[in-house]
């Protein structure tokens, strides 16, 4: 799908609200998303009942002990879980590393 088709916009109290594409071009969009691209709801709960950190809701989603996690990095469990802790703001080249590790890519960690 290149280009809007028959869209149909259904306003709700003078503003646009929902917009209805044809089927196919919905079809379309499902199969040309990059699921690397989207966060699972499940990570979203998990991130807010951990703070807000998306590596700890991540790891708790992939079923990844902090020990397990932290051996994959080559570092230690307790600096797992300083990096779990609220208001943790990991470099680009640590966030890297660690969805490589968590088999993510970085942006699903923001």
């Amino acid at each position: 799908m290149n280009a809007p088709t028959d869209v149909q916009i259904i306003e709700k109290n003078g503003q646009p609200e929902y917009a209805v594409i044809p089927y196919e071009d919905y079809i379309a969009l499902l199969h040309s998303q990059n699921s690397n691209e989207f966060i699972p709801h499940e990570v979203v709960e998990l991130s807010l009942s951990t703070g807000g950190n998306m590596i700890a809701a991540w790891r708790k989603f992939k079923t990844i002990s902090q020990t397990e996690l932290a051996d994959k990095l080559g570092i230690s469990q307790s600096a797992v879980a300083q990096m779990e802790r609220p208001g943790y703001n990991p470099r680009s080249d640590t966030l890297k590393r660690i969805a490589i590790a968590l088999d993510i890519s970085p942006e699903q960690l923001f």
